[in-house]
């Protein structure tokens, strides 16, 4: 059991290594959007499917992988939108960790682990694991809160210009 439990969090922490390299060399290429989530969750199905004992441990090691990929993505598409003039006047603040971005994510963050405690406990007599059912919650928050930041992205590239504004190239 031990060794499958080791087997399954070398995988993840694999998996993450190998997700920030491939987000790493898509920002590079791609200087204004750099959010690059996969909304089929490709790599969490291909690990839920492999779990060897089916266990909530498996899972919320699975969930936490993912969990992982979406909080890069998200922090991703606040970086995309502040680099345009007007949302940075809207933050009023220097990057994501100051001002209206920030708050609003503290915000966002505690609103979602509090929902996300009380579906855990909700959850605990169906699968008897407080800690898979507040994971699964995170990971259908995030996902909600990525649907929204991609649309704004869309929108924003539609307002502003797709690579030029203001005649500078991102």
């Amino acid at each position: 059991m031990l060794k499958n439990l080791i087997f399954v969090a070398a995988a993840m922490l694999s998996m993450i290594v190998d997700g920030y390299a491939q987000d790493n060399l898509y920002a590079r290429k791609n200087s204004v959007l750099v959010a690059d989530y996969d909304f089929q969750q490709k790599e969490y199905k291909k690990c839920m499917e492999q779990s060897v004992s089916y266990t909530a441990q498996e899972y919320v090691a699975c969930l936490n992988a993912e969990i992982a990929r979406q909080n890069a993505a998200i922090e991703a598409y606040y970086n995309s939108l502040l680099k345009y003039p007007e949302f940075q006047k809207w933050n009023n603040g220097n990057g994501m960790f100051r001002g209206n971005m920030k708050d609003m994510n503290d915000q966002f963050v505690a609103y979602r682990e509090r929902l996300c405690s009380l579906s855990g406990m909700a959850l605990y007599q169906l699968n008897g694991d407080l800690e898979y059912g507040r994971k699964e919650c995170v990971k259908d928050v995030n996902e909600e809160l990525l649907r929204r930041l991609e649309r704004m992205y869309n929108s924003s590239q539609a307002d502003f210009g797709p690579d030029v504004y203001n005649g500078e190239t991102y």
